[in-house]
């Protein structure tokens, strides 16, 4: 499967504008483990694996490099698990690598998963994100309409920018 999105720092007017356009699904708390590979180092291949905790369901994931471009486009592969995934991994040989925990707004609108995320150590992000290629124009028209603006637009994953964010 393809994970296609784009992110963006937000703003009160794009979230009021998410909360006005869109349909509210749920809100929750994500707690996102990611892990290294013990012979592969995952930054310079541009891969990720994590385990996400959310509502006290499991979900394992790993993330293929992304393509370049505007948007973000890598595959994405994803199956629930139970907490001892933690334990596996571990006895595997991976090493557990940086925590994101988040606070995410659910919502449907025009077609899209749209998130309004709250992410600890670095402030509240809009994503737009489908599954398919064919939406990536749509997916940018949709940011433009909800006032996103262009230079706060980002490919990079919240490891990726809260690992910047600890280096700077």
């Amino acid at each position: 499967m393809l994970e296609v999105e784009i992110k963006a720092q937000s703003s009160a007017t794009a979230e009021e504008g998410v909360r006005r356009l869109g349909k509210f699904l749920h809100c929750e708390a994500q707690a996102d483990t990611y892990f290294q590979h013990p012979s592969r180092d995952f930054r310079k291949t541009d891969e990720a694996l994590r385990i996400r905790e959310a509502g006290g369901k499991y979900l394992l994931t790993y993330k293929g490099p992304k393509a370049a471009g505007d948007l973000k486009i890598r595959k994405e592969i994803e199956s629930p698990v139970q907490k001892n995934a933690f334990d596996l991994l571990e006895s595997l040989g991976f090493s557990k690598a940086l925590l994101v925990k988040k606070t995410r707004e659910h919502y449907s609108l025009e077609g899209f998963d749209v998130s309004i995320d709250d992410v600890e150590g670095l402030g509240r992000f809009i994503e737009i994100e489908s599954k398919s290629v064919g939406d990536s124009k749509k997916i940018t028209v949709l940011a433009e309409k909800l006032g996103l603006k262009k230079q706060s637009l980002t490919t990079k994953s919240y490891s990726e920018l809260l690992e910047e964010a600890r280096l700077s």
